[in-house]
């Protein structure tokens, strides 16, 4: 396991070092950013669900956020009987 990691991080130094600069390396990690970026707003949104659902009814709206709704609910209704 540690011959894995230590070949997955000289791989990923080799790329930096070799593809910086490039076209190719520039689009994939401006696709990085935009991800990283929209999943945060998603899980910022989540929260904000979580914390006022009358407020912010987003499960309604997004299918991930519809699905952690549905857990919490039937959790809640699990633990009443």
């Amino acid at each position: 396991m540690l011959f894995k990691l230590k070949s997955f991080l000289y791989m990923a130094m080799k790329h930096i070092v070799n593809d910086y600069g490039t076209k190719q390396y520039r689009l994939l990690h401006s696709i990085e950013v935009f991800l990283f970026i929209y999943f945060f707003i998603r899980l910022c949104l989540l929260y904000l669900m979580f914390s006022d659902p009358e407020q912010y009814p987003f499960y309604q709206y997004d299918y991930g956020s519809a699905f952690f709704w549905q857990l919490t609910i039937n959790r809640k209704s699990n633990d009443s009987d």
